[in-house]
């Protein structure tokens, strides 16, 4: 997303888009999810942009299938914030509780945005 050339650009969106919305959202893809949007906690993500990228160019029906996987990973999070799911991947990666709430957070209002806005 960072990258000058264009095409770079493109690749790393189509390569996301892939990766985390083709197939059905588990909890797993959603704490991956997490995983990469706190990787940016001191500054701007650019995952808005690259959520807001892969909508923009959809027709209808694509952007209600991406919407409603926006919609299922917050779910899926705010589950496991409510319920206090263990997983390897939150004990490993995110040392506090704290930590893992904020994060938690901060990825719904990523996701939030670019549903919101498109």
């Amino acid at each position: 997303m960072l990258d000058e050339d264009d095409t770079v650009k493109d690749l790393a969106i189509k390569c996301l888009e892939d990766l985390w919305f083709s197939q059905s959202v588990t909890l797993d893809k959603a704490f991956v999810f997490m995983g990469v949007c706190s990787s940016f906690q001191d500054r701007q993500s650019p995952l808005e942009d690259m959520l807001l990228k892969i909508v923009t160019g959809k027709s209808e029906a694509q952007t209600t299938v991406l919407h409603e996987q926006y919609k299922e990973i917050c779910e899926s999070l705010v589950d496991a914030l409510v319920d206090g799911v263990d997983s390897d991947i939150t004990v490993n990666e995110f040392s506090t509780v704290k930590t893992l709430d904020l994060t938690c957070l901060r990825t719904c209002r990523i996701l939030w945005t670019a549903f919101v806005v498109y």
